[in-house]
Protein backbone atom coordinates (compact mmCIF):
# COMPACT_ATOMS: atom_id res chain seq x y z
CA UNK A 1 0.00 0.00 0.00
CA UNK A 2 0.93 3.67 -0.81
CA UNK A 3 3.03 2.94 -3.68
CA UNK A 4 2.01 4.75 -7.43
CA UNK A 5 -0.86 5.39 -7.84
CA UNK A 6 -2.24 4.19 -4.23
CA UNK A 7 -2.09 5.44 -0.78
CA UNK A 8 -2.97 4.26 2.24
CA UNK A 9 -5.69 5.70 4.68
CA UNK A 10 -7.52 3.62 8.15
CA UNK A 11 -11.49 3.35 7.44
CA UNK A 12 -14.01 3.35 10.22
CA UNK A 13 -17.08 1.82 8.88
CA UNK A 14 -20.38 3.97 10.95
CA UNK A 15 -22.47 1.07 12.76
CA UNK A 16 -26.17 0.60 12.35
CA UNK A 17 -28.14 0.29 15.34
CA UNK A 18 -27.49 -3.52 16.96
CA UNK A 19 -25.16 -3.51 13.92
CA UNK A 20 -21.24 -5.24 15.96
CA UNK A 21 -18.53 -2.39 15.71
CA UNK A 22 -15.68 -4.07 13.20
CA UNK A 23 -13.56 -1.44 14.12
CA UNK A 24 -11.16 0.13 11.72
CA UNK A 25 -9.22 -1.10 8.83
CA UNK A 26 -6.32 -0.19 6.64
CA UNK A 27 -7.45 0.39 3.29
CA UNK A 28 -5.73 1.52 -0.66
CA UNK A 29 -7.19 4.76 -1.77
CA UNK A 30 -6.67 6.54 -5.22
CA UNK A 31 -3.76 8.67 -4.73
CA UNK A 32 -4.83 12.47 -5.46
CA UNK A 33 -4.64 13.63 -9.10
CA UNK A 34 -3.58 17.14 -9.92
CA UNK A 35 -4.97 19.90 -6.91
CA UNK A 36 -7.52 21.59 -8.20
CA UNK A 37 -7.48 26.03 -8.80
CA UNK A 38 -6.98 26.98 -4.57
CA UNK A 39 -6.09 23.71 -3.45
CA UNK A 40 -3.43 22.45 -1.76
CA UNK A 41 -2.30 18.50 -1.66
CA UNK A 42 -0.90 17.75 1.40
CA UNK A 43 1.30 14.31 2.60
CA UNK A 44 0.58 13.84 5.73
CA UNK A 45 3.66 12.81 8.24
CA UNK A 46 2.28 12.90 12.19
CA UNK A 47 -1.07 12.30 13.68
CA UNK A 48 -1.59 12.31 17.43
CA UNK A 49 -4.00 9.71 18.45
CA UNK A 50 -6.73 11.89 20.94
CA UNK A 51 -9.02 10.54 23.53
CA UNK A 52 -11.96 11.91 20.85
CA UNK A 53 -10.45 9.85 18.22
CA UNK A 54 -10.75 6.72 20.42
CA UNK A 55 -14.10 7.54 20.88
CA UNK A 56 -15.31 8.04 17.71
CA UNK A 57 -14.04 4.81 16.43
CA UNK A 58 -15.46 2.50 19.29
CA UNK A 59 -18.91 4.56 19.63
CA UNK A 60 -19.31 5.56 16.09
CA UNK A 61 -23.12 5.03 15.98
CA UNK A 62 -24.27 6.03 19.41
CA UNK A 63 -22.86 9.72 19.70
CA UNK A 64 -23.90 10.44 15.96
CA UNK A 65 -21.41 12.44 14.66
CA UNK A 66 -21.50 10.75 11.27
CA UNK A 67 -24.17 9.32 8.96
CA UNK A 68 -24.15 6.14 8.13
CA UNK A 69 -20.97 4.99 5.82
CA UNK A 70 -17.45 5.24 6.28
CA UNK A 71 -14.55 7.90 7.73
CA UNK A 72 -11.39 8.17 8.17
CA UNK A 73 -10.04 9.12 11.74
CA UNK A 74 -7.99 11.50 13.04
CA UNK A 75 -9.07 15.16 14.12
CA UNK A 76 -5.44 16.79 13.73
CA UNK A 77 -1.81 16.40 12.04
CA UNK A 78 1.03 17.87 10.20
CA UNK A 79 2.06 17.26 6.82
CA UNK A 80 4.51 18.59 3.48
CA UNK A 81 2.79 20.21 0.76
CA UNK A 82 2.70 17.73 -1.94
CA UNK A 83 1.27 19.93 -4.66
CA UNK A 84 -0.64 23.13 -4.87
CA UNK A 85 -3.56 24.37 -7.41
CA UNK A 86 -3.64 26.87 -9.82
CA UNK A 87 -3.94 30.64 -7.91
CA UNK A 88 -2.35 29.67 -4.63
CA UNK A 89 0.25 31.61 -3.62
CA UNK A 90 0.20 31.71 0.20
CA UNK A 91 2.16 28.07 -0.10
CA UNK A 92 4.36 26.09 -2.11
CA UNK A 93 5.46 22.20 -2.86
CA UNK A 94 7.53 21.36 0.04
CA UNK A 95 6.28 23.67 2.70
CA UNK A 96 5.65 22.26 6.18
CA UNK A 97 2.13 22.63 7.03
CA UNK A 98 -0.89 21.82 9.37
CA UNK A 99 -4.18 21.10 7.64
CA UNK A 100 -7.10 22.65 9.82
CA UNK A 101 -9.33 19.35 9.93
CA UNK A 102 -11.68 19.89 12.46
CA UNK A 103 -14.16 22.02 10.70
CA UNK A 104 -14.96 21.36 7.45
CA UNK A 105 -12.84 18.05 6.75
CA UNK A 106 -13.05 16.18 9.14
CA UNK A 107 -17.30 16.81 9.14
CA UNK A 108 -16.56 15.25 5.81
CA UNK A 109 -15.64 12.28 6.69
CA UNK A 110 -11.34 12.93 5.67
CA UNK A 111 -9.40 13.10 9.07
CA UNK A 112 -5.74 12.81 9.23
CA UNK A 113 -5.24 9.04 9.26
CA UNK A 114 -4.26 8.38 5.90
CA UNK A 115 -1.48 9.34 3.47
CA UNK A 116 -2.88 12.27 1.50
CA UNK A 117 -5.31 14.94 2.22
CA UNK A 118 -6.65 17.80 -0.02
CA UNK A 119 -7.46 21.36 1.51
CA UNK A 120 -8.42 24.38 0.87
CA UNK A 121 -5.30 26.83 0.66
CA UNK A 122 -6.75 28.75 3.43
CA UNK A 123 -7.43 25.78 5.78
CA UNK A 124 -3.16 25.29 6.26
CA UNK A 125 -1.39 27.13 8.67
CA UNK A 126 2.43 27.42 7.16
CA UNK A 127 4.40 25.93 9.98
CA UNK A 128 8.46 27.81 10.89
CA UNK A 129 11.03 25.97 11.34
CA UNK A 130 11.72 26.32 14.91
CA UNK A 131 8.40 24.54 15.84
CA UNK A 132 9.19 20.78 15.60
CA UNK A 133 7.06 18.40 13.34
CA UNK A 134 5.81 16.91 17.20
CA UNK A 135 4.48 20.14 17.93
CA UNK A 136 3.53 21.10 14.93
CA UNK A 137 1.43 17.50 14.66
CA UNK A 138 -0.50 18.75 17.99
CA UNK A 139 -1.17 22.51 17.16
CA UNK A 140 -4.55 22.57 17.06
CA UNK A 141 -6.79 20.38 19.66
CA UNK A 142 -5.42 21.12 23.18
CA UNK A 143 -3.69 24.63 22.25
CA UNK A 144 -6.30 26.31 20.83
CA UNK A 145 -9.08 24.42 23.38
CA UNK A 146 -7.30 25.79 26.39
CA UNK A 147 -6.70 29.35 24.35
CA UNK A 148 -10.66 29.20 23.76
CA UNK A 149 -11.64 28.81 26.66
CA UNK A 150 -9.37 31.18 28.43
CA UNK A 151 -10.38 33.96 26.22
CA UNK A 152 -14.26 32.28 27.00
CA UNK A 153 -14.09 33.08 30.61
CA UNK A 154 -12.76 36.24 29.90
CA UNK A 155 -11.01 36.92 33.85
CA UNK A 156 -9.21 40.02 34.33
CA UNK A 157 -5.96 39.82 35.43
CA UNK A 158 -4.96 39.15 38.80
CA UNK A 159 -8.18 36.99 39.15
CA UNK A 160 -8.44 33.10 39.45
CA UNK A 161 -9.68 30.52 37.35
CA UNK A 162 -10.30 26.86 38.13
CA UNK A 163 -9.93 23.64 36.40
CA UNK A 164 -10.12 20.04 37.28
CA UNK A 165 -7.51 17.40 35.47
CA UNK A 166 -5.21 20.01 36.00
CA UNK A 167 -2.13 17.52 35.03
CA UNK A 168 -3.64 16.47 31.53
CA UNK A 169 -1.47 18.06 28.58
CA UNK A 170 -4.79 20.17 28.31
CA UNK A 171 -4.28 21.22 31.81
CA UNK A 172 -0.51 22.03 31.32
CA UNK A 173 -1.16 24.39 28.67
CA UNK A 174 -4.05 25.93 30.48
CA UNK A 175 -1.27 26.82 33.23
CA UNK A 176 1.07 27.80 30.80
CA UNK A 177 -0.91 30.09 28.94
CA UNK A 178 -2.87 31.90 31.77
CA UNK A 179 0.37 32.54 33.55
CA UNK A 180 1.41 34.00 30.66
CA UNK A 181 -2.29 36.19 30.36
CA UNK A 182 -1.34 37.25 34.52
CA UNK A 183 -4.23 35.34 35.37
CA UNK A 184 -4.01 32.86 39.18
CA UNK A 185 -5.02 29.28 38.77
CA UNK A 186 -6.17 26.81 41.01
CA UNK A 187 -5.72 23.21 39.42
CA UNK A 188 -7.49 19.88 41.03
CA UNK A 189 -6.00 16.95 40.73
CA UNK A 190 -5.90 13.58 42.63
CA UNK A 191 -1.74 12.59 43.03
CA UNK A 192 0.08 15.03 45.39
CA UNK A 193 3.07 13.83 43.20
CA UNK A 194 2.71 16.13 40.58
CA UNK A 195 1.73 19.16 42.76
CA UNK A 196 5.32 20.40 42.28
CA UNK A 197 5.68 19.75 38.85
CA UNK A 198 2.73 21.90 38.05
CA UNK A 199 4.09 24.65 40.22
CA UNK A 200 7.08 24.99 38.35
CA UNK A 201 5.55 25.38 34.92
CA UNK A 202 3.23 28.06 36.55
CA UNK A 203 0.26 26.69 38.64
CA UNK A 204 -0.25 29.05 41.76
CA UNK A 205 -2.55 26.68 43.84
CA UNK A 206 -2.85 22.45 43.03
CA UNK A 207 -5.08 21.26 45.46
CA UNK A 208 -5.55 17.26 45.91
CA UNK A 209 -9.15 16.65 45.78
CA UNK A 210 -8.65 13.60 47.13
CA UNK A 211 -7.56 15.11 50.76
CA UNK A 212 -8.12 18.77 50.83
CA UNK A 213 -11.28 21.03 51.27
CA UNK A 214 -10.83 22.77 48.12
CA UNK A 215 -14.34 24.67 48.33
CA UNK A 216 -12.59 25.99 52.11
CA UNK A 217 -9.56 26.91 50.47
CA UNK A 218 -10.91 28.23 47.40
CA UNK A 219 -13.24 30.80 49.37
CA UNK A 220 -10.22 31.75 51.23
CA UNK A 221 -7.79 32.54 48.40
CA UNK A 222 -10.46 34.59 46.39
CA UNK A 223 -11.89 36.10 50.15
CA UNK A 224 -15.09 34.90 49.79
CA UNK A 225 -16.02 36.11 45.85
CA UNK A 226 -14.95 32.71 44.15
CA UNK A 227 -13.51 31.99 41.08
CA UNK A 228 -14.23 34.39 37.72
CA UNK A 229 -14.89 30.63 36.04
CA UNK A 230 -14.49 27.04 35.82
CA UNK A 231 -13.20 24.62 33.33
CA UNK A 232 -14.34 21.04 34.12
CA UNK A 233 -12.28 18.04 32.30
CA UNK A 234 -14.32 15.34 35.03
CA UNK A 235 -17.77 15.72 35.06
CA UNK A 236 -19.86 13.59 37.22
CA UNK A 237 -19.70 15.00 41.32
CA UNK A 238 -16.32 17.39 40.50
CA UNK A 239 -19.04 19.62 37.95
CA UNK A 240 -21.01 20.39 41.41
CA UNK A 241 -18.03 20.83 43.20
CA UNK A 242 -16.53 23.47 40.48
CA UNK A 243 -19.62 25.06 40.32
CA UNK A 244 -19.36 25.85 43.96
CA UNK A 245 -15.77 27.62 43.58
CA UNK A 246 -17.02 29.80 41.05
CA UNK A 247 -18.63 33.33 41.92
CA UNK A 248 -22.14 34.77 41.36
CA UNK A 249 -22.76 34.86 37.73
CA UNK A 250 -19.57 32.95 36.34
CA UNK A 251 -18.72 29.75 34.40
CA UNK A 252 -17.90 26.47 34.33
CA UNK A 253 -17.38 25.16 31.59
CA UNK A 254 -17.64 21.01 31.02
CA UNK A 255 -14.88 19.77 27.74
CA UNK A 256 -14.93 15.72 29.37
CA UNK A 257 -16.01 13.55 30.93
CA UNK A 258 -13.51 11.35 32.84
CA UNK A 259 -15.55 10.61 35.57
CA UNK A 260 -19.15 10.65 34.41
CA UNK A 261 -21.10 10.90 31.41
CA UNK A 262 -23.10 13.09 33.85
CA UNK A 263 -23.12 16.16 35.35
CA UNK A 264 -24.20 16.74 38.67
CA UNK A 265 -24.76 21.07 39.76
CA UNK A 266 -26.44 22.45 42.78
CA UNK A 267 -29.80 24.36 42.40
CA UNK A 268 -28.03 26.58 45.04
CA UNK A 269 -25.41 27.25 42.11
CA UNK A 270 -28.14 27.59 39.24
CA UNK A 271 -29.95 30.46 42.14
CA UNK A 272 -26.37 32.38 42.20
CA UNK A 273 -26.79 32.47 38.49
CA UNK A 274 -23.47 30.34 37.87
CA UNK A 275 -23.75 29.33 34.06
CA UNK A 276 -22.81 25.67 33.38
CA UNK A 277 -22.73 24.25 29.44
CA UNK A 278 -20.41 21.98 27.30
CA UNK A 279 -17.87 23.78 25.37
CA UNK A 280 -16.51 22.77 22.21
CA UNK A 281 -13.56 23.85 19.73
CA UNK A 282 -16.05 22.97 16.69
CA UNK A 283 -18.22 25.77 17.65
CA UNK A 284 -14.85 28.26 17.52
CA UNK A 285 -15.94 31.64 15.23
CA UNK A 286 -14.49 31.98 12.16
CA UNK A 287 -12.68 35.14 13.36
CA UNK A 288 -11.44 32.98 16.50
CA UNK A 289 -10.29 30.71 14.24
CA UNK A 290 -8.33 33.07 12.45
CA UNK A 291 -7.01 34.79 16.04
CA UNK A 292 -6.05 31.20 17.20
CA UNK A 293 -4.33 30.00 13.46
CA UNK A 294 -2.29 33.25 13.83
CA UNK A 295 -1.51 33.55 17.91
CA UNK A 296 -0.76 29.77 18.29
CA UNK A 297 2.37 29.47 16.51
CA UNK A 298 3.77 32.68 18.00
CA UNK A 299 3.47 31.50 21.48
CA UNK A 300 4.70 28.12 20.18
CA UNK A 301 7.64 30.07 18.98
CA UNK A 302 8.06 32.26 22.05
CA UNK A 303 8.40 28.97 24.42
CA UNK A 304 5.07 30.35 26.08
CA UNK A 305 3.60 26.56 25.61
CA UNK A 306 7.01 24.60 25.10
CA UNK A 307 7.18 21.56 23.14
CA UNK A 308 4.32 18.78 23.94
CA UNK A 309 5.20 15.57 25.50
CA UNK A 310 5.38 12.45 22.62
CA UNK A 311 5.35 9.22 24.66
CA UNK A 312 5.96 6.53 21.29
CA UNK A 313 5.35 7.00 17.86
CA UNK A 314 4.08 4.18 15.40
CA UNK A 315 3.95 3.79 11.52
CA UNK A 316 0.32 4.48 10.38
CA UNK A 317 -0.47 0.52 9.52
CA UNK A 318 0.30 0.30 13.64
CA UNK A 319 -2.58 2.17 14.76
CA UNK A 320 -4.27 -0.52 16.97
CA UNK A 321 -1.14 -1.26 18.41
CA UNK A 322 -1.26 2.95 18.70
CA UNK A 323 -4.49 3.03 19.82
CA UNK A 324 -3.72 0.64 22.54
CA UNK A 325 -0.60 2.39 23.87
CA UNK A 326 -2.35 6.14 23.86
CA UNK A 327 -4.95 4.20 25.66
CA UNK A 328 -2.66 3.15 28.71
CA UNK A 329 -0.54 6.66 28.54
CA UNK A 330 -3.12 9.45 27.97
CA UNK A 331 -1.99 11.16 31.25
CA UNK A 332 1.68 11.07 29.86
CA UNK A 333 1.34 12.49 26.40
CA UNK A 334 0.20 11.30 23.02
CA UNK A 335 1.11 8.87 20.79
CA UNK A 336 2.03 9.70 16.96
CA UNK A 337 1.14 7.49 13.63
CA UNK A 338 3.62 8.92 11.47
CA UNK A 339 5.01 8.20 8.04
Amino acid sequence: MGEGNFARAVRQKVCGAGEANQGPELVSVPRPGAAEPGSVVVRIIARPIHPFDRIIIKQSFSIGIFDKGEFVPGSEGFGIVEEVGEGVRRVKKGDRVVPIFLWNYFSAKQGSWQDFVTVSEKDVILMPHDISDEDAAQLIINPWTGYGLLKDINAPKGSYVLQNGAGSVLGRIIIKLAKHWGIKTINLVRRDEIKEELKSIGADEVLNVTKEDVAAKVKELTNGAGVEGAIDMVSGSQTKLAAACVKSGGKVFTIGSLESSDSVISVNDLARKVSHSFWSLTAASGDMQELMAKEIPELFQAKIIGSLPVVAKFPLEDYETAMEQAEKQARQGKVLLVG
